[in-house]
């Protein structure tokens, strides 16, 4: 008698667990047929896209396309866009956009600008096609095609002038490009990226005549948008910034000393963007 009720109680146990299954398959698939209202919009967003860096490749073309698009197996990298340095018949373009905008490329690395960290997250990566910018003058159809593309990105995503930075401004002491030859002031001069004015750089000479102590350059640094985080009080760091900032606005003299040109020129950039 046990055993009969057993069974009985087993074939309702598997039709009330079927049924439950049956269910849940015609949800899911009443669930795929919900139609997507996308009548109201909010105004309450913004692009998540928030600087451009620049780059130099550190090789010629054909090894930075070989790295960029990922057949390199030694380096995981990419950029959104590359500038090359001349045209040939296998590369006959100075730009080419390896990496959809709307994804995150492999450009930036370790990184923070301003309250940003991860900048693979939040900006564009522009790699030009050149061995060292240190060393190498930049060819004239690079900085014209650079000119060309950011004033579009910049317009694109209204980004701001402070936020258009090199790979030295974004990870000082671990990069030192695009270099001291990458003509800032060129671009800043169309319009793209920061830049002093000189008004501001003659009332403060003017004004400032000593350099103050290293916890006021450091927060004024902090303030503009480098970063100190990752070693607050460690000398090298701040010896690595400084550079980084000259290496962009004082690439006359790249020494790493906060001397008192560097100040003034820190202070007009402040002034003017911050």
């Amino acid at each position: 008698m046990i055993k009969i009720h057993k069974k009985i109680l087993m074939k309702h146990l598997f039709k009330i667990t079927s049924l439950i299954l049956l269910l849940s398959v015609l949800n899911i698939s009443y669930a795929k047929n919900f139609v997507i209202n996308d009548e109201y919009k909010s105004s309450n967003f913004n692009s998540r896209i928030k600087q451009i860096i620049i780059h130099y490749t550190v090789s010629d073309t054909e090894q930075a396309f070989e790295e960029l698009l990922g057949q390199d197996k030694h380096r995981s990298v990419s950029s959104h866009y590359l500038i090359n340095n001349i045209t040939s018949k296998k590369y006959p373009d100075y730009i080419y956009q390896l990496v959809p905008e709307s994804k995150r490329s492999w450009h930036a690395g370790v990184s923070t600008w301003g309250s940003d960290s991860d900048l693979n997250n939040s900006s564009i990566g522009i790699e030009i096609v050149n061995k060292d910018g240190n060393l190498y003058p930049f060819a004239e159809q690079q900085i014209e095609a650079v000119i060309f593309l950011v004033k579009q990105i910049k317009r694109r995503y209204d980004i701001k002038d402070v936020d258009i930075v090199g790979h030295s401004d974004i990870a000082p002491g671990r990069k030192i490009d695009p270099g001291v030859l990458f003509p800032w002031q060129r671009l800043a001069e169309n319009g793209l990226g920061a830049w002093y004015d000189k008004a501001d750089i003659k009332d403060f000479t003017r004004t400032i005549k000593s350099v103050p102590d290293r916890e006021t350059v450091k927060q004024l640094l902090i303030k503009f948008g480098y970063d100190f985080n990752t070693a607050p009080k460690d000398p090298k760091l701040y010896q690595s910034i400084v550079s980084a900032f000259q290496r962009h606005f004082r690439p006359s003299k790249v020494e790493g000393v906060m001397d008192l040109e560097t100040y003034i020129i820190l202070s007009a950039l402040v002034k003017k963007y911050r």
